[in-house]
């Protein structure tokens, strides 16, 4: 229905598949991006063979994906915020994500640890609140948001910005290149451009998105990919 809705309405190109078959053409996109998508793979190698093959020459992947290394995840355990099982496969340390993405013949040029708030108010919310449930119908009101926010502004802010800064924080992005001529995007640096190259709720929200070639007025396409749920989180890197 939501991919109806996009072509009907909206008026935008919009393909419905999996990342480990894409309903796109070899060689056809400049950009692709993963955003909170190899977590959820049952494949995530023949996912990125994929994202080789729709990309042209030089052409970039951008992945995000929760951090294995992150020191929160070790001291939650089980009620960490982005562990979410069953719906979350894999999880990649920093110097796994790379390592596999070299695999796939790519070239890592950027490795960012974006600041995500919720991995400790999650966290304490799975800990302390989701193993005995909300009660039917229950809402957040106003007083709840307002302290939820006060929250990540004084507590979990400063200390996700130290574990940021030291590689320990919950997410970790990953920008690299398929080998080839530079297609001069913004993004399209080498490591020594001064750019820092460093070493499961129930529903999970999965989004590829594509930019069409340069040679042309890039045109949109946001690709809808359903969830993927299985028994287990397995550990890569």
């Amino acid at each position: 229905e939501a991919v109806a809705y996009a072509r009907d309405r909206l008026g935008l190109d919009v393909r419905e598949g999996t990342v480990e078959r894409l309903p796109l053409e070899d060689a056809s996109v400049d950009v692709l991006t993963l955003w909170h998508v190899l977590e959820h793979s049952p494949d995530p190698r023949r996912a990125l063979a994929e994202a080789w093959r729709v990309l042209r020459p030089g052409g970039l992947l951008a992945v995000e994906v929760p951090s294995g290394a992150s020191w929160l995840g070790r001291l939650f355990g089980r009620y960490w915020f982005f562990l979410q099982p069953p719906t979350h496969l894999n999880l990649f340390s920093p110097a796994g994500l790379e390592r596999v993405a070299r695999e796939a013949d790519f070239t890592p040029l950027q490795r960012r640890f974006p600041f995500v708030p919720s991995e400790i108010l999650g966290s304490l919310f799975y800990l302390f609140v989701r193993p005995s449930g909300l009660p039917a119908g229950r809402q957040l009101g106003c007083l709840t948001v307002f302290l939820l926010a006060l929250g990540v502004l004084f507590i979990e802010l400063p200390i996700l910005l130290v574990l940021r800064s030291l590689g320990r924080s919950g997410v970790v992005r990953l920008v690299a290149r398929k080998p080839g001529p530079s297609l001069g995007l913004p993004t399209d640096r080498r490591p020594g451009d001064g750019l820092p190259v460093a070493n499961y709720p129930e529903a999970a929200s999965d989004s590829v998105s594509a930019v069409a070639p340069s040679s042309s007025t890039p045109s949109a396409l946001a690709l809808a990919v359903p969830s993927l749920a299985g028994p287990k989180t397995r550990r890569r890197g």
